[in-house]
């Protein structure tokens, strides 16, 4: 199994992803992580012969609210202790948060993410 860096950001019609394999730039583009990442895996397949490809996804912001478009921007924002319309803003692409802001955005996710692994629902 060969672990590779994906870099999931904006593109044109969806999501862009790059992978560097042996000094080798590959990038594809779909509508979805899982198209993404087939997509990829064929390219990857092609250029370097690898068949076992295991990703490390790292996302722009516009691309985590993108795959995962069930959160609400505007009440992350407030979780995140950042300005709501500047989420938005990132979210959509038009600006870029700087490596305070993005550092600020992935500490408010690795919180979330330790809050939700202790939900136990009653049944």
């Amino acid at each position: 199994m060969k672990k590779i860096t994906l870099i999931v950001e904006k593109g044109e019609q969806g999501l862009w992803g790059r992978v560097t394999v042996n000094d080798n730039l590959i990038t594809a583009e779909a509508a979805s992580i899982d198209e993404l990442e087939s997509e990829l895996r064929k390219l990857i397949l092609d250029f370097e012969d690898i068949v076992d490809v295991e990703f490390e996804r790292y996302y722009d912001v516009f691309a985590i609210f993108e795959e995962f478009d069930f959160i609400n921007i505007s009440k992350f924002a407030k979780y995140a202790d950042i300005n709501p319309g500047q989420l938005r803003q990132y979210a959509s692409g038009v600006k870029h948060p700087r490596e305070a802001q993005a550092k600020k955005i992935e500490q408010a996710f690795s919180k979330l993410s330790e809050e939700i692994n202790k939900i136990a629902v009653h049944y």
